[in-house]
C-alpha cells in the first residue's frame, strides 16, 4: 500500500477492526517515511481462481481486479 502523502510503499498498521458484521476490516495506517496517517476500508473481492469457460476461451475472473490490486502493490 503506498502512502497517499508522499507515495512510499513502506508503512504500518496501527489498528485494525472488523465492522459490517465481519464483511470489512477497517485499518489506520501510519507512513514510516512521513508520518501522515490515514484509514483504509477493505472488504473481500470475488475468488481470483474463479475461471469462466466461453467459446473455448478461458476468462480469468480477476482480470477486473488487477487494476484495483496495482495500486496496493
Amino acid at each position: 500500500m503506498k502512502c497517499p502523502s508522499c507515495h512510499e510503499k513502506n508503512n504500518k498498521v496501527l489498528d485494525t477492526n472488523v465492522i459490517g458484521y465481519g464483511q470489512m476490516i477497517k485499518r489506520r495506517r501510519e507512513c514510516r517515511s512521513c508520518q501522515h496517517r490515514w484509514t483504509t476500508l477493505e472488504s473481500e473481492a470475488a475468488t481470483a481462481e474463479e475461471v469462466v469457460k466461453q467459446a473455448h476461451k478461458i476468462i480469468r475472473a480477476y482480470d477486473s481486479f488487477k487494476k484495483v490490486m496495482n495500486d496496493y502493490d
